[in-house]
C-alpha cells in the first residue's frame, strides 16, 4: 500500500471518530425506583456528524433488577418556561414512551437515539436555558410481561 493511501485511511477514521463526540462528564442520579426497575438521569453533551454544535440534553438510564422482563410506560411532561410542550399532544406522540426490558438488562442512552425515552433536548452550547427546561415522568407504570 502506498503511505498516501494510509494517510488518507487514517485521516478519514480520525474525522469519523470527532465526528461523534459524547461528554459523559456527570455522574446517573437516580430518578425513581419502582417495580425492580431503576429510572436515572444526567446530562450529556452530544453531537453529531450532522451537527456539530455539543447540545445538552437530559439523558435516562433503566435498569431492571427483576429476574423478569418488564414493559414500561410513561408520558413526558416537557415544560420550557411556563409552557408545557408535551401536555395537550393527541395520543400517540412522541413523549409517550413504552420500552420492554428483559430481566437483568440496563438500557441507556447514545447520542444518536432520537428516542424521547432516552434522551431529552435541554439547551444550546451557550445559551442559558437551564432554569427554563424541565421534565417530568408522569404515569409510570412498570408490568411484567
Amino acid at each position: 500500500m502506498s503511505n498516501k493511501f494510509i494517510i488518507a485511511l487514517i485521516t478519514v477514521f480520525s474525522f469519523a471518530l470527532l465526528s461523534f463526540t459524547v461528554n459523559n462528564s456527570a455522574e446517573w442520579t437516580k430518578m425513581l425506583d419502582m417495580n425492580g426497575v431503576v429510572f436515572s438521569q444526567k446530562i450529556a453533551k452530544c453531537a453529531t456528524q450532522h451537527n456539530s454544535t455539543k447540545n445538552d440534553y437530559f439523558v435516562f438510564k433503566y435498569e431492571n433488577t427483576n429476574s423478569y422482563d418488564v414493559r414500561i410506560t410513561y408520558k413526558i411532561e416537557y415544560w420550557i418556561g411556563d409552557k408545557c410542550r408535551s401536555c395537550n399532544l393527541n395520543s400517540p406522540n412522541e413523549y409517550e414512551i413504552s420500552i420492554d426490558i428483559t430481566a437483568g438488562q440496563t438500557l441507556e442512552y447514545t447520542c444518536n437515539d432520537d428516542n424521547k425515552g432516552f434522551k431529552l433536548y435541554k439547551s444550546t452550547k451557550g445559551v442559558n436555558e437551564d432554569s427554563n427546561i424541565r421534565f417530568e415522568f408522569v404515569n409510570v407504570e412498570v408490568n411484567k410481561i
